[in-house]
């Protein structure tokens, strides 16, 4: 499953990971020999990270493997996100879910189950009746 991941790197092989809506990078679950830095795109360029069918993270260079996906938007002002400050908490629309177990989350997610490129599943978030929505 695609998830709003890339990362690049450096002439110097350091490597920078950005999530699309700007959310703090703080847990991976990399899936054996990932990230392959062999695998990693040189600045300006971008690689792409999926989901597996095991669960675990993998890149795939030129971000054109056919894959489902998940959108997510914003709801609420989110503390530890400065760039997003959209107010109170308010419902998600049908089709959307919150993501929390309380109903009473900063976040309203929706799975997808069609198979696009990486570089389409962002375009569909972005273009989604839901504002604000980017790929998860």
């Amino acid at each position: 499953m695609w998830i709003g991941f890339t990362g690049s790197k450096t002439t110097d092989n350091d490597i920078k990971w950005k999530w699309e809506d700007q959310f703090p990078t703080m847990f991976t679950k990399w899936g054996a020999n990932q990230p392959n830095v062999g695998d990693i795109n040189v600045e300006p360029s971008r690689s792409c990270v999926y989901i597996d069918s095991n669960r675990n993270w993998a890149v795939d260079r030129a971000c054109n493997l056919q894959q489902p996906f998940v959108c997510k938007a914003n709801v609420a002002h989110v503390e530890h996100n400065p760039i997003d400050d959209r107010g109170e908490l308010l419902d998600c629309p049908k089709g959307w879910y919150t993501g929390s177990a309380d109903g009473n989350g900063h976040h309203c997610i929706k799975a997808f189950s069609q198979e696009v490129s990486w570089f389409e599943a962002d375009q569909i978030c972005r273009k989604s009746t839901f504002f604000g929505a980017r790929l998860v």
